[in-house]
């Protein structure tokens, strides 16, 4: 479904979870955003914040912290042209070279064993590798994703720094 259907999808929910993981982060951290319509909501409550870097795979969260005081690093790499972001060897390349200190992200699913699960191969290679450099992991999800399961496991939910759920 193209990015921009999905935004639209329980609004009011991924603001709220936006606004919870925006206040988990402190100044001058480093912060992978990836291209989930739940993650990029993460914006706008961290746009004069001192001292950020957001390193992101979503020509979104590029566009929407362009005119803030956050330092922002775009992944590069395949153009994904309807989900808005990049993926592929170039972007898993550049992330593999850097640490942050949180990674937020969604998928469109999470099973009832807790596995995160996408249907995007490209994007779930990518997130793996934002796992691995990240020190605290941050899954947002909306429980219009529980029980489903996608072709693509991330990871188990139980792997994880925190779980924020509306």
């Amino acid at each position: 479904v193209p990015i921009r259907l999905r935004d639209g999808e329980n609004h009011a929910a991924k603001e709220r979870l936006a606004k919870r993981a925006a206040d988990l982060i402190p100044d001058h951290a480093t912060i992978l955003i990836d291209s989930s319509t739940t993650a990029r909501r993460i914006c706008k409550h961290i746009r004069d914040r001192e001292g950020l870097t957001v390193i992101t795979s979503s020509l979104r969260v590029c566009s929407e912290l362009r005119d803030s005081s956050v330092r922002v690093f775009c992944t590069g790499g395949s153009l994904l042209a309807g989900r808005e972001c990049f993926a592929g060897h170039f972007a898993e390349e550049f992330v593999s070279k850097i640490k942050a200190d949180f990674f937020f992200f969604s998928a469109q699913g999470v099973s009832e064993s807790g596995d995160i699960t996408d249907s995007s191969e490209e994007e779930i290679a990518l997130r793996k590798v934002m796992l691995s450099v990240s020190k605290n992991k941050i899954f947002l999800f909306d429980s219009s994703k529980e029980g489903r399961d996608f072709p693509f496991i991330l990871c188990n939910t139980a792997e994880l720094t925190a779980v924020l759920r509306d």
